[in-house]
């Protein structure tokens, strides 16, 4: 029987949303022009000055999606800042740009504008509000002798700020480590350097702003070294100098892509779908084809490591010995016990539950991993608080062992609920909550084995906010058997995993009532097996984890008949394997990848919307992951996990595709669909 004990409640709190105005393109007359801020830096290959670079300043641009929750064909190119009023500026297919001198360095005097951009190719002139994330790429230019004229295959990047609220950083070092940073930071917003984009949606927007945050995570940007750990939050630092050597042997080479050169074997297996796809041509969209893919093969792991000399590496202080894998992870420590339930709010934050029962509350962390409040506010008495879920008004639910729900507001954590919570409706020993299109909170109750239900309460605005509307004794009591997992689906549906017969029950959103198809009121086959999380894509199937087999099941949407598309005996290779090892977890994508924790195997896995493992037979196991409980995925693609074994949380940077947040925001209108992109 799946351990029930320590409680994860992962919240997020309010931050930069009322200044996020994006780099939306207006429709108005032009607004005022914004000069932008001198920046300084240098461009530099290891430790060697790269001259004759020619430097650009980007924004993202707007991709072609019709609207939130549609994903483009492509990412749409980024758009170039500069102008030929800068002193100095040269101009190519890609934009105005600026050269490094003999000694590495560049500047942007501070007569551009933030509130007017040019396309790549046409330099046709775009009207945007203040883009809210600014971006540096060097190209070319040469660091040795042997170099000259230019080495074409280097390229580089760096994070510069944002106009809308200031460059903050007007000193900027392009090197290696920085393009590790930028390049996995942005990664779900980008398809290669020169196209990163999104949507016109507020979502997008603050997605992009809390990634380029995440930035401060992983690299110093004025200086082009990793980030320093702190009391609590440890930087992957080792791991970045790593990739940073990697990508160094190419940008000090001559460029020669030949099969065995130091470029032809990073862009082999840096491709566009790992060891597969379509090639890089240079350095920066290398690095970020390895944040989509950090597991390019074992071949490619270990010809990637390979490439880093064992001695007179450009950067001192990386990994002694090839790693599992090439993600990067940050572990956030301090305030957190025995966290077992993670879940991302309206305002983009993560929120953890401490399932503790002296002291226990629930932590809001920001996108750069620090705490929203001094403190982690009090559970109001509950104990125990074990699972998580956000609404779409700014509140928090928290389900707690005491049977109870905790309710409080973001991000001034005012208590909605009384001392002790709101409780009856049947709550039982309740496992996980979700909120549905109106608001309401849905409970699943595992009870003591035998009378298993499900509960609803009322949204936090109406008359009897909190109030139970479920029975005494709960909805479907006898045909939900020891449920671990709730989830609601477009039309309001409630999804409910049975793991102590193997099956899914479906609700009314309406009573509560069981529904039909199939006949018997619950899903069978397709590898069901003490079915313990789920998850929708964006088509509407439903993901599941099975605790006791350690594979996933896959069922089509009902409107497409409901029947399972998972094998009724998985094999490694399709819906099993990838590292499945006692999965508690699961989460889906914007891409369609679902996302598991696997609680046994300190690790996550990840699959192919086809059922295909994704991650190596080890999963992903960065980030000190002990006993991963649960799993979310932000607006920026990071991936956030609690671990109930290190009373530690794990963000993995960039590793996912965004998904809009909270997860009611994806079935509500105008998205209406699970898993939407922002």
């Amino acid at each position: 029987m799946r351990f029930v004990a320590p409680g994860l409640a992962l919240a997020a709190s309010l931050a930069l949303t009322s200044f996020l105005t994006g780099c939306a393109i207006e429709n108005t007359a032009a607004p005022s022009p914004v000069t932008g801020a001198a920046i300084t830096g240098t461009v530099f290959g290891g430790s060697q000055p790269i001259v004759g670079a020619r430097v650009y300043l980007l924004t993202p641009g707007i991709s072609g999606a019709a609207g939130p929750g549609i994903a483009p064909t492509s990412t749409n190119a980024s758009l170039s800042l500069l102008n030929s009023s800068v002193a100095g500026a040269g101009h190519d297919s890609i934009g105005y740009y600026v050269t490094t001198n003999s000694s590495g360095v560049f500047s942007v005097s501070g007569n551009y504008s933030c509130t007017t951009a040019y396309a790549q190719s046409t330099g046709t002139s775009v009207t945007i509000t203040s883009p809210n994330v600014v971006y540096l790429y060097a190209v070319g230019g040469y660091s040795t002798v042997a170099q000259q004229p230019g080495n074409p295959a280097s390229a580089l990047l760096a994070v510069a700020g944002s106009c809308s609220s200031g460059i903050r950083k007007p000193t900027v070092a392009l090197n290696e480590v920085t393009t590790i940073g930028a390049a996995y930071a942005l990664a779900g917003y980008a398809s290669d350097a020169l196209h990163i984009s999104s949507s016109n949606s507020t979502y997008a927007q603050r997605g992009l702003s809390n990634a380029a945050s995440a930035v401060n995570n992983l690299v110093v940007r004025a200086t082009g070294v990793p980030a320093a750990s702190t009391a609590t939050i440890t930087t992957p630092a080792a791991n970045i100098y790593t990739l940073a050597n990697i990508l160094a042997m190419c940008v000090n080479s001559t460029g020669d892509t030949s099969a065995g050169s130091a470029c032809g074997t990073l862009f082999q297996y840096a491709s566009s779908n790992g060891a597969l796809g379509t090639q890089p041509t240079e350095t920066a969209t290398a690095a970020i084809n390895l944040a989509h893919n950090p597991w390019p093969t074992a071949a490619g792991m270990t010809a990637l490591y390979n490439l880093v000399p064992a001695t007179g590496a450009p950067f001192a202080g990386g990994l002694t010995a090839q790693p599992n894998d090439f993600t990067l992870a940050v572990n956030i420590t301090g305030s957190l016990s025995t966290p077992q339930s993670v879940a991302i709010d309206v305002y983009g934050d993560a929120l953890v539950t401490n399932n503790v029962a002296t002291g226990a509350s629930i932590c809001i962390y920001l996108p750069s991993g620090t705490l929203a409040n001094p403190s982690c506010p009090s559970a109001n008495g509950s104990t125990f608080p074990y699972a998580i879920a956000a609404d779409q008004y700014g509140y928090l639910w928290s389900a707690n062992n005491d049977n109870s729900l905790t309710v409080m507001s973001e991000p001034s954590i005012v208590q909605k609920s009384p001392t002790g919570g709101y409780t009856g409706g049947g709550l039982n020993f309740p496992q996980a909550v979700a909120i549905d299109l109106n608001g309401n909170a849905w409970v699943a109750n595992y009870g003591n084995g035998s009378n298993s239900s499900v509960s609803e309460f009322a949204q936090v605005f109406a008359a009897n906010a909190g109030a139970a509307i479920s029975p005494t004794t709960g909805y479907a009591a006898g045909s939900v058997q020891q449920p671990y997992a709730i989830a609601i689906d477009a039309t309001g549906t409630i999804w409910v995993p049975s793991s102590g017969n193997n099956t899914i029950v479906r609700l009314s959103g309406s009573d509560g009532s069981i529904l039909t198809p199939p006949a018997a009121g619950a899903y069978t086959g397709g590898g069901l097996s003490a079915p313990d999380a789920i998850a929708f894509d964006n088509a509407n199937n439903v993901w599941l984890a099975n605790l006791n087999s350690n594979n996933l099941s896959k069922f089509a949407s009902v409107a497409n008949g409901g029947g399972a598309l998972s094998p009724s005996t998985p094999t490694v290779g399709s819906f099993a394997g990838g590292g499945l090892n006692i999965p508690y977890a699961i989460a889906l994508d914007s891409a369609g990848v679902a996302w598991v924790a696997n609680f046994g195997g300190n690790s996550i896995s990840a699959f192919s919307n086809s059922g295909a493992p994704i991650t190596p037979l080890t999963g992903y196991s960065s980030g000190n992951l002990n006993k991963p409980s649960s799993i979310a995925i932000d607006e920026s693609g990071n991936v956030w996990v609690p671990n109930s074994g290190g009373n530690s949380l794990t963000e993995f940077i960039g590793l996912a595709s965004p998904v809009v947040t909270p997860l009611v925001t994806n079935v509500r209108a105008p998205l209406s669909a699970p898993a939407s992109r922002p």
